[in-house]
This record gives C-alpha cells, structure tokens and sequence, in this order.
C-alpha cells in the first residue's frame, strides 16, 4: 500500500533544520544524465507497450448508477496492512494547530487522500468505507478550508469491496473544474481501477476505467487550464509499471503505456505533475542491482515519451518503503523533493532526496527526527496555488501513533522546520496521514484509529478560518464580462481587513497583482482592471481569475476578456 499528501506556507514559515543523530549515511547523490526522452526501451527488454483505453461507460446502461462494476460475486473486503507500531500507545504530548475537524464520523476502510481547488479555495476529500457490502468510495467537499464539510460524490461495489482512494481537481481547455476521484474496485478474479469525474457543481459524472487487474495505483494533476491528470498503476501479480493520461476531453485515460518492467516495484510507486506538462514518477526497484534503490522516471510531454530511468538513492543494506514525489510549479527550474522509508531490522527510519535542477539530479538531504521506534509513512505535497513554492510533509511515528509535520521551501529545499506532532487524536499507523494544503494553508487529512477509525482534518491556524472566510463575503462580480479594454472589480466586506487581490491567466501565472495586503473598510468596494500586465503588457484575449485573499482565504471570479 502506498501513501500520499500535504505540504507548506512561505518562508515565514521556514525555521532552522532540526534533525536528531543519524548513524548510517543512506544516500549517494546522483549525477543523473540529462534527459533527452524515448527512454522507455532500456527499461523494458519487451520493447514498449500501449494499450488501447477502454471505451467510456454510458451511466444510463448501468444497474446502479453508482456501481462501474456489476453482476461479480461478492469478495469481502481486503485485509488490512500489519502495523509494525504499537496502535494502542501515545508517548507525545498534544502539540496542535487547532481542535482537529470530524470529516466523517463512520469507518474508513483503507486510507483517505485529499485537495484542493486552488481556483475556488473548495477541498475535496475522498475515502473508502469499511462495510462488509455495499463498500463505498465517498468524496467530501469544504467550501470554507476544512471547518465544515458536506458529502459531494460516491460510488459504491455492490458487490464486493473499494480500495486505492485518490482524488485531483483539474481544469479542461475551456476552463471548466473537474473533480477526478478514483478506487480500486475488488472484483472475484479482476481488480479494476476506475475513476469517475464530475464538475464542481456535481454534474456531468462520467466513469472511465483505467486498467482492469490494478494492484495499486497513484494520481496527480496539473494546475491551469488545458490540466492533464495522470496515473501510474502496478499490474497485479506482474512487475509492470505503467503510467496513463486523462485530458479531461472525454477521451478516457490514453498513452497507457508500460514504462517499466523489473522486480521490486510493489512497493509502490509516486507520480507528481509539475509544470507544463513535466511528470514524474518515482518507485523503488532491484532491477539493475542487488540493493534497492529509488529510480525516477520522467515526462516533459505530458506522459507521451518518458526519459529512461535515472538512480535517484542507493543503498547497503535496508529495503525501502512508502517513497513519494513532489515538483514545484514555477518555471524555468522545478525544485522536487522524494521520501523514502528505510526498513532497517530494528525500526524505520525517514529521509529524503532532493532536486534544484527539476529532477536531473538528486542529493540525499538527511533523515528527520523522531522520538519514537520507528519513522514512516511520508506523504509530501506542494502548494500549485501562488505559484508552487511550498512544500507540506507528514509522516508517521510509532509507538505513538503521531503524524509530524514539517515544511520547505524551494529557494532552501533542505531547510525543513522541526517536525512537530499536530494530530489531537492518536493516528491510524496501517495506513499514512496525507499531506496537502486548505485556503493557502498546509494542512492533514487522517484516520482516527482510537475512535472507530473516523476521518479527521486539521490545518495550520485553523482558529483563524472562520473570520477570515467571514470577512471576505460571497460574491466578487466584474462589469463589464467580457470585457475588451477594462472593468471594474467589486466585493464585499464584512469587516475591515487586509487584502490582496491578484489576476491569474488560464495557466495559473500571476499576471497582475492589483492590491497587496492592503486595508479596505468594511462595506462595498471597487478595482479597476485595464488588461495589462504590471509591466505595462495589454494581456491576449481568453479566461482569466482574479482572486481575493485575506489570511490564506480566498475568493475567485472568472473574467473573459475579447478584443
């Protein structure tokens, strides 16, 4: 099983690296070879190998517009992962943000994984159920960074179980959000990997089947419009890894293509979407040496070609475990970060690599601090909002069942603060937190284990959530839209706050920034925008967001500009 998600503010929030003493130095660093694309041979001697995507389900043809899957005989659901740590102690004291949240009261059957909109600010959380029938896959949505949360989309295996909860939200080419959510439905003889997405308004749901007999399966986006969301899945009972692409054009998944083949891949790989179009997916594999290492493959084309695998870690003696990838999203250099679990015999410990020059080369960073018998269970996630400069990190210790946390930054990408617990409640250790960020702020998403496994959610400063989503009101408007030359800007104000208003195109860019930080009463207010670029540049005609923010919380509204 595999784990995912989080990540971090601004360097404000950068302090001094804390790490406790390390005895084994456990990285090499890797000069890798540039990547030049057309890889995929030297690592696969069957030579390349796509499959044709399945054909899109109508949902009007299906028995239960919830269920992919029908007429299968029931499987119960799969058995839990053994926890190496003790899940029934606490040795921590409560360092916390703030009151954890109840996202749901029920059971979570296998993990959770979340995002968020970064447009709207809205998150999205989606888990499995732990029911003997009727097992579900349910999605929860946030309109107001994490405070209260209302159920968005389910599916349901009527007969059998769901596995594998992953969610993104993405834009097509027009501009319009999609929610994409997917699980892994447990079949008598097949494990099918679907996903099914839907608008932001909960319409238009379409399911798409990635690959049928999926053992695990990972998932991330881009950001922008024209936003690709990609996956990478291991082949049951095979040493195949393969990556796949969604346009969100109603195609379906496309470009599945094997991209490695070699023993050791099931502990299970990572896939991080950087900018404009750059890929990546990291995994662990003995393929090429006796020890496992870390590998990485990449894509600048959107998933079409992959560069060769490039040695990211080496080791001597302990496997590897729980790897994950994250990619900055400002250009022209991506800054990325991959986890890694060292399983040594007595205990796990955690550390990481890193990369300044967007994954041609990677450094051993270090290992993090931790109280307990063991570290493990990273889950990293960067911030695409603000141009992708931060990075959130969870990752478990044991005995105590905590989820640290800690942040970097791009500019300092070894400069992680020290780790914290942030967890009210004592955290599930058979599957990871997530890691990921709620109205510009890091927050976690976890299974409670002590209280019937329920989900929880926790963000930095959450005690400021509510008066600052409060004082932002509901409605920005713009007249006129379209527009050709400019418009006036307007919102409300509840009460007097600082606040910055910026303009972002349909890529996710800063184009202008018409406000920063600045004071406005409370009441009525008015902007203008002329259609330029703070340097002066009148911007081409198409979709643009402005974007009101007050304390990390933020309001958007799409504009059309025509000439």
């Amino acid at each position: 099983m595999k784990y995912a998600v989080l990540n971090l503010l601004y360097v404000s929030l950068i302090f001094a690296t804390v790490f406790e003493d390390t005895t084994e130095y456990l990285g090499i660093e890797i000069e890798a070879d540039s990547f030049t694309g057309g890889g995929e041979l030297l690592d696969d001697p069957e030579g390349i190998q796509y499959k044709a995507p399945p054909e899109p389900l109508d949902p009007e043809t299906l028995a239960d517009i919830n269920d992919p899957s029908s007429g299968a005989e029931y499987q119960s659901p799969i058995e839990r992962a053994i926890s190496r740590g003790d899940e029934g102690s606490s040795i921590w004291p409560d360092y916390d943000w703030w009151n954890d949240i109840i996202v749901y009261p029920g059971r979570v059957g296998s993990g959770q994984d979340f995002d968020v909109d970064w447009y709207t600010g809205d998150v999205y959380a989606i888990f499995d159920t732990d029911h003997a029938t009727l097992d579900s896959l349910i999605v929860y949505r946030s309109q107001d960074s994490g405070e209260t949360w209302s159920i968005f989309a389910f599916g349901t295996n009527t007969d059998g179980s769901i596995s594998n909860p992953k969610i993104r939200v993405a834009y097509d080419s027009s501009g319009d959000p999609w929610v994409v959510a997917m699980g892994i439905w447990n079949e008598t003889g097949d494990d099918i990997l679907w996903t099914r997405r839907c608008t932001t308004s909960g319409g238009s749901s379409t399911w798409e089947q990635v690959a049928a007999d999926v053992g695990f399966a990972d998932m991330d986006a881009d950001i922008g419009v024209a936003a690709c969301v990609y996956a990478t899945y291991v082949e049951d009972g095979t040493d195949y890894l393969r990556a796949a692409g969604n346009l969100l054009g109603g195609s379906g998944w496309v470009n599945d293509v094997n991209i490695f083949y070699g023993t050791g891949v099931t502990p299970y790989p990572a896939i991080a979407a950087g900018f404009y179009g750059n890929v990546s997916i990291a995994f662990i594999t003995d393929y090429y040496t006796s020890t496992p290492q870390v590998r990485i493959k990449s894509s600048t084309n959107s998933g079409i070609n992959w560069t060769t695998s490039e040695q990211v870690s080496n080791t001597d003696s302990p496997s590897l475990e729980d790897c994950d990838i994250a990619f900055t999203h400002g250009p022209p250099e991506q800054t990325g970060w991959i986890t890694v679990t060292y399983n040594f015999t007595s205990s796990d410990d955690f550390g990481y690599y890193y990369s300044t020059n967007s994954g041609s080369s990677w450094t051993f960073g270090n290992m993090f601090a931790g109280s307990g018998g063991d570290e493990n269970h990273g889950s990293i996630r960067v911030n695409k909002s603000g141009g992708g400069s931060s990075l959130s990190l969870a990752y478990n210790v044991d005995p105590g069942d905590s989820v640290m946390f800690s942040t970097a930054y791009y500019l300092y990408p070894t400069n992680f603060n020290t780790p914290m617990r942030i967890n009210d409640y004592n955290a599930t250790s058979f599957w990871p937190a997530c890691a990921g960020w709620s109205g510009g702020y890091p927050s976690i998403l976890y299974t409670n284990f002590s209280v019937n496994y329920r989900l929880m959610f926790d963000g930095y400063f959450n005690v400021g959530i509510n008066n600052a989503s409060e004082r932002l009101g509901d409605m920005i408007q713009n007249a006129p839209n379209p527009f050709s030359a400019t418009t006036n800007i307007s919102f409300n104000l509840t009460q007097s706050s600082p606040i910055t208003i910026s303009i972002y195109n349909i890529t996710g860019q800063l184009v202008s920034t018409l406000a920063y930080n600045q004071s406005f009463d409370e009441g009525s207010h008015s902007v203008q925008w002329d259609g330029q670029t703070e340097s002066g540049t009148r911007v081409s005609p198409g979709v643009y967001f402005c974007r009101l923010s007050a304390d990390g919380i933020s309001r958007t509204h799409r504009m059309l500009i025509v000439r």
